[in-house]
């Protein structure tokens, strides 16, 4: 069996989209990856911010009542009632469970490719919310599964919080 070799897997996961922006395509990594490749580094960038998102963390009937709930609360003005928001409550929940059922399927997914692929380096762009707190947990995975993999954090969140990130994430 041929095993593709990457030496430098670069990860873009901004969690659950919460605005538009979330879904824009990673220019940041994109110009890394050029860099790395002309210095001779076989890179692959994995953009994991996706609209299918949505299809993993919510059944088709949640969506439903959350596009007739909008509809309800910003088209046509009309407050909440007591059953909508208990359903809401219980979307939320279901939400989180999904969202961590999600995060234990991509820990595999992610080590799946460093192992297939034989990745020497892995690069997480660091977003806030659950993109932030997704990267610090697939990297400590990724780490324990592969302890002589290296690991590296970039983007805004390295910008704002500096030494800071090394508490929760002493892997990197």
């Amino acid at each position: 069996m041929y095993l593709m070799e990457t030496e430098f897997l670069l990860v873009s996961m901004a969690g659950v989209p919460n605005i538009l922006s979330d879904f824009v395509p990673d220019n940041g990594l994109a110009s890394l990856a050029s860099s790395l490749l002309e210095e001779g580094t076989k890179v692959k960038i994995l953009d994991l911010n996706r609209v299918s998102l949505f299809s993993e963390i919510l059944s088709e009937n949640e969506k439903t009542f959350l596009e007739k709930f909008s509809r309800k609360i910003f088209i046509e003005e009309k407050t909440p009632s007591f059953v909508d928001i208990l359903k809401l409550k219980f979307i939320n929940r279901r939400i989180e469970k999904n969202k961590k059922l999600y995060l234990e399927r991509l820990k595999f997914f992610i080590d799946n490719i460093v192992k297939s692929e034989k990745v020497k380096a892995v690069g997480f762009k660091l977003w806030a919310g659950d993109g932030f707190s997704w990267s610090m947990e697939v990297g400590k995975y990724l780490k324990s599964k592969n302890p002589e993999i290296k690991i590296f954090g970039g983007g805004p969140q390295v910008d704002i919080f500096e030494h800071l990130i090394y508490k929760d994430g002493n892997f990197f």
